[in-house]
């Protein structure tokens, strides 16, 4: 699985478990701001959008940390797209925790997550 054998769990966090580096990936499939990712990356749909960014991270830069390039094929981005997609399906009582609309911006150009903003 490319999550386990690119060690993703060192930088994100799954179901509350994991790093605090990089962004909880739990309901990653469920943010809004992939629509304009598609824009950004050419992509026709959010999943070529997010496989596009997987394949390339240091091209699609977002907020001061870069996403290392894991030297991620076409196949293994759809793979990590499809767990994703479960993981966002799985009901989590409410985890994580206010994950709710996101305030979008841009820096130079690029859509970025300026902080997520309660209902």
């Amino acid at each position: 699985m490319v999550i386990q054998s690119r060690a993703c769990i060192d930088c994100h966090t799954f179901f509350g478990n994991g790093a605090y580096y990089a962004p909880d990936l739990t309901k990653a499939w469920l943010d809004p701001d992939w629509e304009g990712w598609q824009a950004v990356t050419g992509a026709d749909t959010r999943e070529g959008a997010m496989v596009k960014f997987l394949m390339d991270p240091e091209q699609y830069r977002t907020w001061t940390r870069t996403m290392p390039n894991l030297g991620i094929t076409e196949a293994e981005a759809q793979a990590v797209v499809a767990y994703l997609k479960w993981m966002a399906a799985v009901d989590t009582n409410g985890f994580p925790p206010n994950f709710n609309q996101i305030e979008k911006t841009t820096v130079g150009g690029w859509p970025c997550i300026t902080r997520r903003r309660s209902l």
